[in-house]
């Protein structure tokens, strides 16, 4: 790759905010498969089930209020996300979705510590989100 090849800085603010609104519209779509639309619309009934699924008992995963709270938790950080992908980039909008991946990662990583949560499952998802919030951080 040539010096020229490179993302310019509006390209790469281009790529942050679609991987932030993509993030985001992910994470509210689950959020909403969880509280309305498990029961009626297939796509959403695999959506629903991926964050309540990382843990182990199924007193927490099938307990319908803390299967309510999973997706308002997961509603907050994506919604988070979704506002600063459609908003101007600067470096509080970025710090604010930083935080959101690396808050993620460190409670993902304390519910396995605490062994309610699978451990692929809270792998993948510390090093998904603090993968992203270095690279969000750092980009």
């Amino acid at each position: 790759m040539v010096l020229e090849d490179r993302p310019n800085s509006e390209q790469r603010l281009n790529i942050i905010s679609y991987i932030l609104l993509a993030n985001g519209i992910y994470d509210i779509l689950c959020a909403f498969s969880i509280l309305w639309l498990s029961k009626t619309i297939e796509p959403f009934i695999f959506l629903s089930k991926l964050h309540p699924n990382m843990f182990f008992e199924k007193e927490i995963n099938e307990n319908p209020t803390i299967k309510r709270l999973i997706a308002y938790w997961v509603l907050t950080y994506g919604v988070v996300r979704f506002v600063v992908g459609i908003i101007p980039i600067n470096i509080y909008t970025i710090t604010i979705a930083t935080s959101t991946y690396l808050l993620e990662a460190i409670c993902f990583w304390n519910e396995y510590i605490n062994n309610k949560i699978v451990l692929e499952k809270a792998l993948f998802v510390c090093m998904f989100s603090f993968s992203l919030g270095v690279i969000l951080y750092f980009y």
